[in-house]
């Protein structure tokens, strides 16, 4: 293969190519004489670039016979390329223009084959592994991860005053939690009252507290019976329905333990909790509201 031969011309040059200082106005001239004197040579010397390239290109491969449908990758050492057998299979993933048409070709549906992220998974379709695919994870404990992780808490509130109100829970919160640090009130007993559109709901309850030796039972709210000093331990309210709560709690006090629940129904969509009592004032302790 060989290289043109860039020619050397004898022909005088027209005159906008010696005038350097004073601008020519035979331009046509000029322009006629580097397009004849040139061009032939500039194409000439492309198709040799040309060839030169695909002759090193094809210096690098292997031979091609019999290697049709194959895919070339550089070897491991760096310094070659080789073949890589490539089936149909495969090829047909490589032409697929992305995720969605690469799961069409293996045959894979969402929700069926293969679950959706997890952050597109809603809890009813965490908790219930017959309808997404888990792998080795089963889809309850998937929920229980998924349950942690939503999780939210209220800050840490010193309680004082005749009511406290936590705002903020979302209407998809299905458990609420209240978690109370040696929380007295000075007379009367300490209540939970569910919040609904801003507004605390005083009635409807159907709970009770206490323990072999003494129950106390509310129709205003969630009532967490004390018996000598502050009280610690939690009550858990859960939406069990649609506009349908039930609680559990257990607590400690100074000289005993209290337990008890409840239930209300007919309740909208909760918003908040309060800290009431039966009368008095909380003078002691700590509170958070925990929700997921």
């Amino acid at each position: 293969m060989t290289a043109p031969v860039i020619r050397q011309y004898t022909d005088a040059i027209p005159a906008k190519g010696q005038a350097q200082t004073t601008f020519d106005t035979n331009v046509n001239d000029w322009l006629d004489w580097t397009t004849l004197q040139f061009a032939p040579d500039l194409v000439a010397f492309g198709s040799w670039a040309d060839q030169v390239r695909a002759a090193l290109i094809a210096g690098n491969l292997p031979p091609l016979t019999g290697r049709q449908l194959d895919a070339v990758r550089v070897n491991a050492a760096g310094n070659g390329v080789e073949f890589a057998d490539v089936t149909a299979a495969g090829w047909a993933l490589l032409d697929d223009a992305n995720a969605a048409a690469q799961r069409a070709t293996l045959g894979l549906v969402i929700g069926t084959n293969v679950s959706a992220p997890i952050s597109a998974l809603t809890r009813g379709q965490a908790e219930d592994p017959a309808s997404t695919v888990f792998g080795t994870v089963s889809g309850e404990r998937l929920a229980q991860a998924i349950a942690v992780s939503e999780t939210k808490y209220s800050a840490s509130v010193a309680v004082s005053g005749a009511t406290v109100d936590f705002t903020g829970i979302p209407s998809t919160a299905r458990e609420i939690e209240v978690l109370f640090h040696d929380v007295d009130v000075a007379s009367g007993i300490p209540l939970i009252q569910l919040r609904v559109g801003g507004t605390p709901v005083a009635s409807g309850y159907n709970s009770a507290s206490g323990n072999s030796g003494a129950q106390t039972s509310s129709a205003i709210g969630f009532i967490c019976r004390p018996y000598t000093g502050a009280l610690s331990g939690i009550m858990r309210i859960v939406r069990a329905a649609t506009g349908i709560w039930v609680a559990s709690h257990s607590f400690r006090t100074l000289d005993a333990e209290s337990s008890g629940g409840g239930s209300i129904s007919g309740v909208g969509v909760v918003d908040g909790i309060r800290l009431a009592s039966t009368g008095g004032n909380y003078n002691a302790g700590t509170a958070v509201v925990s929700w997921r």
